[in-house]
């Protein structure tokens, strides 16, 4: 967790293929009539996507997500052909899974993780530079290393020289004070996720435009706004996706518990008539 956004996350990768793999092999055995075994792997599929979601990244909980995601695929299209006993047993294990982390746990973790590297990132570059170590020269270098430009390349002469005399103008009291908004900014935006997404939906699009009009870096107030806007500005943007698997996961719970009437109503072919839909 120390390494920060430098962090290598290989595996994710890797287990991408697997679950690939694992899904295809799934489906031959399906249509070979060989259901147990193809359950078996379909359910080993659930738990990679979970266990790659077992830290709290939030690339990780996507791509575990999306492991999740095809295999509830091809488990909603085998539903109609499951036993009794197997969608227990299919039930049953999908309980048993770590139940994950909300959005709010999500974005709450990985704030306080980049917001510590960050506090030791300025901290050696600052030594690294010397006497060079005014706020502008640190900004430039953070961006020079994550590939985060300083302001836009269409603007305006005047804009561009305003902005370099505002960052020659920085002083490292102020690069620590934008670390001290970043908390702030973050522990809001977990506040936020935690209400009900009619109360939440008005102050998180507030955020976002106060956060995406920092970006042209044209006053000290932008760049306070600078860390934040890098981590949370991407972090406002994949909320609604991480609350998607939560909904997902309870769908196919659902989908599950009626499977057994809506199986005896195809099978008895009423039209209908029984009333369940």
């Amino acid at each position: 967790m120390g390494a920060g956004p430098g962090l290598l996350l290989t595996h994710l990768q890797t287990a991408r293929d697997l679950s690939r793999v694992a899904l295809l092999r799934s489906r031959l055995r399906f249509a070979a009539g060989e259901v147990s075994a193809a359950l078996a792997d379909l359910l080993a599929v659930f738990k990679l996507g979970r266990d790659c979601a077992v830290s709290p990244w939030v690339i990780a909980t996507l791509v575990g997500a999306a492991i999740e995601e095809q295999a509830g695929e091809l488990l909603a299209l085998q539903l109609p052909g499951l036993s009794q006993a197997q969608v227990e047993d299919v039930t049953s294990e999908l309980r048993r899974l770590p139940a994950g982390w909300s959005a709010a746990e999500v974005l709450g973790a990985e704030g306080e993780i980049f917001s510590g590297w960050l506090d030791r990132w300025i901290t050696t570059e600052s030594a690294r530079l010397g006497g060079a170590a005014i706020g502008g020269a640190l900004l430039q270098s953070f961006a020079t290393e994550f590939g985060e430009g300083l302001g836009s390349e269409s603007d305006a002469a005047k804009l561009k020289g305003d902005r370099d005399a505002m960052l020659r103008s920085l002083t490292m009291a102020e690069i620590q004070g934008a670390v001290i908004q970043l908390r702030k900014d973050q522990q809001e935006l977990v506040s936020l996720l935690k209400l009900p997404l009619a109360e939440r939906a008005q102050p998180l699009q507030r955020m976002s435009e106060r956060l995406q009009a920092a970006g042209a870096l044209r006053i000290k107030a932008d760049a306070t706004l600078f860390f934040s806007r890098m981590l949370l500005s991407s972090a406002i943007n994949v909320t609604n996706r991480l609350e998607q698997v939560q909904v997902r996961r309870q769908l196919l719970l659902e989908a599950l518990r009626v499977q057994p009437f809506w199986r005896g109503c195809v099978a008895a072919d009423c039209g209908g008539a029984c009333g369940v839909s």
